[in-house]
């Protein structure tokens, strides 16, 4: 069997159902009758489709209901965004900034559908992503990387080494660093570029594309990190459908994005989520942030081999 979940295998038959079929085969009562968001996780190699499964999401978080605030009340209010760091009193430029992008690039894996490997259960105050998968071809590894941060120049977006570690240009883009001494030992952060320079550093928020929201709370200055990976694959646009009317029970929305394994290993996937942009008017200044406004975690992994593909669809449904 190519598809060999960690628990339970996702068989071919597991085929789609659509919120019209379960109400028609009872599988939902007429009281459930709600907005209502399911995901759909298929495995394909070479255009061949090896299993498919839906499942409801339960993990609308914390940070949804507070943008939903923002957007109904035109109010202003504290989000946690994907980095972990908590951003003040923020509060919407326009209803234009809040967005999934439809033609996010491939490397964006900081916005639009992502994966993950990480186990721990999925909470309404959810701000992070346990363990991500970043874009890319690297296999997991626990520690590419150790040092220890300049004294004198860090800085809360870019991490200075303190000399010797010669990173070659792009060398770690979408890996994570993480600080492993001080106030914000276990905190870490998707690195979004690396520069051969003097000092060494890892760019973790970047002007370049647009104040990504996710830098550090303080600097991480004379502290000990590690650089790792909880794996790679290379992620594909973001496709969204129109809203759909299908003239019978619901009116649905999708939003799609595949990710190729080419690392050389069978990755494990129980992790998945949206990530989504809005652009703020905070006191600071005007930012873009990227909060995580959905997660699940499933018991039965997913595995795919290298040369494998994961579609991951979000489905977002009205019932009538």
């Amino acid at each position: 069997m190519i598809l060999t979940p960690s628990k339970k295998i996702i068989r071919p038959n597991s085929s789609f159902r659509t919120l019209d079929d379960l109400r028609r085969r009872k599988q939902i009562r007429p009281s459930d009758a709600a907005l209502r968001l399911q995901a759909t996780i298929a495995v394909s190699e070479r255009g061949r489709c090896l299993g498919k499964e839906t499942f409801p999401c339960r993990s609308f978080n914390a940070t949804w209901m507070r943008i939903m605030k923002l957007l109904m009340l035109s109010a202003e209010a504290n989000l946690n965004q994907s980095g972990g760091t908590e951003l003040q009193a923020m509060g919407l430029v326009s209803e234009d900034n809040l967005y999934v992008i439809s033609t996010t690039p491939s490397y964006f894996d900081w916005i639009g559908p992502v994966i993950g490997v990480g186990t721990t259960a999925q909470t309404p105050n959810d701000t992070r992503m346990e363990k991500q998968m970043t874009h890319g071809s690297a296999a997991p590894n626990a520690s590419v990387l150790t040092g220890t941060t300049h004294a004198s120049q860090s800085t809360t977006s870019a991490v200075y080494d303190n000399g010797g570690k010669s990173f070659a240009n792009d060398q770690y883009n979408h890996y994570f660093i993480e600080i492993t001494s001080g106030a914000l030992s276990g905190q870490e952060r998707i690195i979004l570029d690396t520069y051969d320079s003097t000092p060494d550093y890892v760019v973790v928020a970047s002007t370049s594309i647009g104040n990504v929201a996710g830098h550090f709370a303080s600097e991480p200055d004379g502290v000990t990190y590690k650089i790792k990976t909880y794996g790679m694959m290379t992620h594909g646009s973001v496709g969204i459908t129109e809203p759909e009317d299908d003239g019978d029970l619901t009116s649905t929305m999708t939003i799609t994005r595949t990710f190729a394994n080419g690392c050389g290993e069978t990755l494990e996937v129980t992790e998945f989520g949206l990530k989504i942009r809005m652009a703020s008017d905070i006191p600071s200044g005007y930012m873009y942030a990227y909060p995580l406004v959905v997660r699940d975690v499933r018991e039965t992994a997913v595995s795919i081999a290298n040369g494998q593909e994961l579609t991951l669809t979000y489905t977002f449904a009205c019932e009538a």
